[in-house]
């Protein structure tokens, strides 16, 4: 510390404006005392060679060593003080610095979490591939990142096997077909509202998948939101599909093809199977396929994975978060903290964050924010963490398999694109 001070005073005593400061007050000094010398010489008093007269030099000693001592002791004093400062200052940028290096250290950490839970991904999944006479079934287990791949596409299969549903009905509850038209993402966007609903509903399936528990949980997801027998008929149509059942996979390819012709599937209480044989109600003559208490006969083809995105996304956003609620970083510096971390998402990875995001699980990304009530200042864009931190901008083009999805987030400075974001509208 001793050293450090000495290397604070050096480096003050040094700098052009102290400088000047030392050398006024030894200049004034030195002209103080050259002034007295020759006053009192022209007095008759001398202090040098002979006899001294001690009684008067003592007192313009006296005098002298008051003035310029005074002028001493406010030089030394102004030095103390700014040496007193730059160690205040000094203790300040140590603290900061520690408080930095824990900052990223939990941040590392966090991306280090990451990279685990997706590299523990695994997942088995079936290709159907229709041939003349068969319909062929192919396997492959993916891992890591190649599994969001697996899960956009089921997203479109889910899409496109529904589509024939949404075109003949009107899918919302009044009430929160309202509510989500006055919300201020929608408003600002201008987004589809069937688009959006079309979005939550194909996400949803995907992620919780259409087993017994997975249906429950979607029927209660839906409620309030979507109308009851809309909801009741997807869900009985799309979990019919079979994962690999090879006697199931081609009744279920009629029920789709019929579907996607536009005629009227009705659904109505549920035997897969004729109670009295146990075999698949096959009757191409009708329009009514009966189904119930199939679930336990059969693997299902949206299987869900909620057990793999769940944890997932629940940490991605908590790092971002965490990240972007540090009061004393600038946005330049959160941005580049986001930046490290959105290098870590593949292509598809940003893909299925989008659909997340307009999802009802993911609305805290943007659409309705989760703003901290304990941040002091914010504006109204502080937390639309994706466009803040253009944490989708690696997807191409501009739609993915027909969804346009830059309607969504125009703002976001897409790879190839020449919009320039004004930064003084974040934090």
């Amino acid at each position: 510390m001793k050293n450090k001070l000495i290397k604070l005073k050096e480096y003050y005593i040094n700098s052009s404006e102290d400088r000047k400061i030392l050398l006024w007050s030894l200049g004034i000094s030195f002209l103080i005392i050259l002034f007295f010398l020759i006053k009192i010489s022209f007095n008759g008093f001398w202090i040098w060679g002979g006899n001294l007269a001690f009684a008067e030099t003592g007192q313009f000693g006296d005098f002298v060593g008051g003035v310029i001592g005074t002028i001493f002791s406010g030089a030394a004093f102004y030095f103390l003080y700014i040496t007193l400062v730059e160690q205040r200052s000094a203790s300040i940028s140590q603290l900061n610095s520690f408080e930095r290096e824990r900052l990223e250290s939990r941040f590392f950490e966090l991306i280090k979490m990451h990279r685990e839970n997706v590299s523990e991904f695994k997942f088995n999944a079936v290709k159907h591939i229709a041939n003349e006479n068969s319909m062929q079934i192919e396997k492959k287990e993916y891992e890591g990142k190649a599994v969001f791949n697996i899960i956009f596409k089921q997203f479109v299969i889910c899409r496109n096997e529904l589509e024939p549903f949404f075109r003949m009905k009107r899918v919302y509850e009044i009430p929160y077909k309202k509510k989500l038209a006055e919300n201020e993402f929608v408003k600002k966007n201008k987004i589809s509202l069937s688009l959006l609903g079309k979005i939550d509903i194909c996400y949803s399936i995907v992620f919780y998948g259409v087993s017994s528990e997975g249906l429950i949980l979607l029927r209660e997801k839906f409620k309030g939101r979507y109308k009851e027998k809309f909801v009741n008929d997807i869900l009985n149509f799309i979990s019919l599909k079979p994962s690999e059942n090879r006697d199931i996979l081609p009744k279920w390819e009629k029920v789709l093809a019929k579907s996607s012709k536009g005629k009227k599937i009705k659904i109505t209480n549920d035997i897969l199977y004729k109670r009295s044989e146990n075999k698949f109600r096959d009757d191409s003559s009708e329009d009514n396929y009966i189904i119930d208490n199939y679930h336990n006969k059969f693997v299902k083809y949206y299987g869900g994975h909620q057990f793999r995105l769940g944890h997932y996304y629940r940490h991605l956003f908590q790092t971002v978060k965490y990240i972007n609620e540090q009061e004393k970083l600038s946005y330049k510096q959160k941005y580049e903290y986001i930046k490290i971390l959105r290098a870590q998402l593949s292509t598809y990875e940003q893909t299925i964050l989008l659909l997340n995001s307009l999802s009802t699980m993911g609305y805290s990304w943007e659409l309705i924010p989760d703003i901290n009530s304990d941040v002091k200042k914010y504006n109204s864009n502080d937390f639309n963490l994706i466009t803040k931190y253009n944490l989708i901008k690696n997807i191409s083009g501009d739609t993915i398999f027909g969804l346009p999805f830059k309607i969504f987030y125009p703002e976001v400075e897409y790879e190839g694109s020449d919009f320039k974001r004004d930064n003084n509208n974040y934090n």
